[in-house]
């Protein structure tokens, strides 16, 4: 596997040189100011040169930053327009220093003499057209290699996003599945809570009834429980004569006897208002 690196800095190596060659180019074929139309197919394989050098040029960093992957196709082909660019340079700059050195012997006659000169430099110039063709050529060769490569990049890349998509679909069904079996459950869950809520409510409503009606009866009884032992005298009168006889002598004895003679009388003589106490037999 090529370095991605590498093969950036061959091709800036190649796009630089290239340029430079083609300004030469273009700067020998304005001196000549000719209308030829062998000329006028060598500039125009020299601006497809200088275009596809620039494309490459503003693409390079790119694929420097985003394809760490790369054929030894575009290092071959890198390596083949490197050499044909040098070769190239030498014969443009040939006939540059041929065209100086004539126009300094003929200072008068200089565009008129570049002119007469071109018939003998026609073989270099098909020189340098076959130049252009056969590296405009392995550029395109290049440029599709890296195309492909990053086709291939790009299709390895969606191959990948469409397993992970396919995994988390597939996840995604199985959390439904589970979801769906546990909100039958869930909704029992909520229906238990809801009664047992309305079942604390009743609870609490029948406990503050029964506080109300325990607090009722309290008083109730508090009420009751003299009227019921004054019930009971009045269905014994002879009880209730036996209790009144019995106060009258304890009052009477305590006028008369001792204190202690008097107190063991009054204890001797309480059983009989006992027997009449609620619950006494």
């Amino acid at each position: 596997m090529a370095d991605p690196l590498s093969i950036a800095g061959l091709a800036l190596a190649v796009v630089s040189l290239g340029l430079q060659v083609t300004v030469s180019i273009t700067d020998y074929f304005d001196s000549l100011k000719s209308c030829d139309q062998d000329i006028a197919s060598i500039e125009q394989q020299n601006d497809t040169l200088r275009k596809t050098l620039q494309v490459i040029e503003l693409s390079i960093s790119r694929f420097q930053n985003d394809h760490r992957t790369a054929t030894e196709a575009l290092r071959q082909c890198l390596d083949s327009c490197k050499e044909e660019l040098k070769a190239l340079e030498s014969m443009v700059a040939a006939l540059i220093t041929d065209n100086q050195g004539t126009a300094g012997r003929k200072n008068k006659a200089r565009n008129k003499g570049k002119k007469l000169l071109y018939p003998f430099h026609r073989p270099k110039l098909e020189q340098i057209a076959t130049k252009l063709h056969h590296i405009n050529a392995t550029l395109q060769l290049g440029l599709q290699s890296l195309g492909l490569s990053v086709s291939h990049l790009g299709s390895e890349k969606l191959a990948t996003l469409q397993a992970t998509s396919q995994t988390i679909s597939s996840d995604l069904l199985v959390v439904q599945s589970e979801v769906s079996a546990i909100s039958t459950p869930i909704q029992g869950i909520k229906n238990t809570i809801s009664q047992f809520e309305t079942r604390f409510d009743g609870l609490e409503n029948l406990i503050e009834q029964l506080l109300a009606q325990g607090s009722t009866i309290n008083g109730t009884l508090k009420e009751i429980t003299p009227a019921l032992v004054t019930g009971r005298l009045l269905r014994r009168p002879a009880v209730l004569q036996e209790m009144c006889d019995a106060v009258q002598k304890s009052e009477q004895l305590f006028r008369v006897m001792p204190e202690g003679a008097s107190h063991a009388y009054v204890v001797t003589a309480g059983t009989a208002s006992a027997r009449m106490l609620p619950g006494a037999p």
